[in-house]
């Protein structure tokens, strides 16, 4: 077992080297040397588990997968989702507006109506939060907050990160605060991990 290891261990350091080492010319599709080094990087994968005996047909499926890509091939196991219309937020973005429709639900569990618990929302939102859900300024409504809290709610709520947050932060919000005042004091310091 210990030389097979080394053995992975080892063709994965040749092929980061040779990633590192590539430098496409300008003109040619930036994603390549990417998509090169991880076809080798799960070829290496693959052999190791095979000689273990582990499974790999998802392994295998993802490999061809990029392969097909690699020659000009459509693989739609690698198109990004598109739920319905809208384009999707990056993490930290969904994440921050999950954070306010999770505070906003609490809000309303706490008795307020859909109008005031949105204004709160507006009127407590941390700078950090504001400045990830609106890098231009655009004024954030309360039908948006609304709209933020319909979108990851239970039942039915979309599957994903941000719903993962959405749950997370409402379980915080409607357990650990003995006042308004705590929750907003909580609220306007509030961040994504990483952002200030």
């Amino acid at each position: 077992m210990n030389s097979l290891l080394h053995r992975l261990i080892d063709g994965l350091a040749q092929v980061e080297g040779m990633y590192k080492e590539a430098k496409p010319p300008p003109d040619e599709n930036a994603g390549r040397s990417g998509r090169l080094a991880a076809i080798g990087a799960l070829t290496e994968v693959i052999k190791f588990l095979n000689a273990i005996g582990a499974e790999t047909n998802s392994l295998a499926r993802l490999h061809e997968a990029l392969l097909d890509l690699e020659q000009g091939k459509s693989a739609p196991m690698l198109d990004a989702p598109t739920p319905g219309n809208r384009r999707i937020d990056a993490y930290n973005v969904q994440t921050a507006k999950a954070f306010c429709a999770a505070v906003y639900e609490a809000r309303r569990r706490a008795g307020a109506d859909q109008e005031s618990a949105a204004t709160w929302v507006l009127k407590y939102m941390s700078p950090a939060l504001k400045k990830l859900i609106s890098p231009k300024g655009k004024p954030v409504t309360q039908r948006v907050i609304i709209g933020w809290r319909e979108r990851w709610a239970d039942p039915g709520g979309e599957p994903g990160w941000g719903r993962d947050r959405y749950r997370f932060l409402l379980e915080v919000a409607t357990t650990s605060f003995k006042s308004e005042k705590e929750m907003s004091t909580w609220f306007r310091a509030l961040s994504v991990l990483g952002q200030k």
